[in-house]
């Protein structure tokens, strides 16, 4: 199979008239090198490596379950199951989940709102869209409580 983008190391020899393309895997990987890419899994690496991952684990699991919890005083449906690690998708039956987002941005935290590539589970809940906040090791209680806080900001606002 030839190439279909070009540039780099794809090239074995070049010619006035002909080149013959290098072996594989550098046929077809044309251009710079993924070098980003290996700083960045060294640097993940050093990350995993510098934590104690049962407590890292414990402590996300700590934030989920609080995260849960406050949403659901707020009246939110949430939809991803209580063992998704890390994401929580809900809804809130007054408030379209797209202005969700945008009120909660105005307050400096970033969440997701939309289909989330389940487009199709949308249409069976007969929801336009879903929000959606995604947790990590680093999140803390702190920054559960300052999402709470840009969220009732939506409420009060979209009442």
């Amino acid at each position: 199979m030839p190439p279909f983008i070009f540039g780099g190391e794809m090239i074995r020899k070049v010619e006035k008239t002909s080149s013959t393309w290098n072996e594989l895997p550098y046929k077809f990987e044309p251009g710079t090198p993924p070098i980003a890419e290996a700083i960045a899994l060294t640097e993940a690496i050093k990350f995993i490596q510098s934590i104690n991952l049962p407590e890292a684990h414990q402590h996300l699991q700590n934030i989920i379950t609080y995260a849960r919890e406050q949403l659901l005083k707020r009246n939110c449906t949430i939809l991803s199951p209580a063992s998704s690690i890390s994401i929580i998708s809900f809804t809130h039956k007054n408030i379209h989940p797209h202005d969700i987002a945008e009120i909660i941005g105005k307050n400096d935290v970033c969440i997701r709102a939309g289909h989330h590539c389940c487009m199709p589970l949308h249409s069976e809940l007969k929801i336009p869209a879903s929000a959606r906040i995604s947790l990590s090791y680093y999140n803390t209680t702190k920054d559960i409580d300052k999402l709470l806080h840009a969220f009732d900001d939506a409420i009060k606002i979209m009442k």
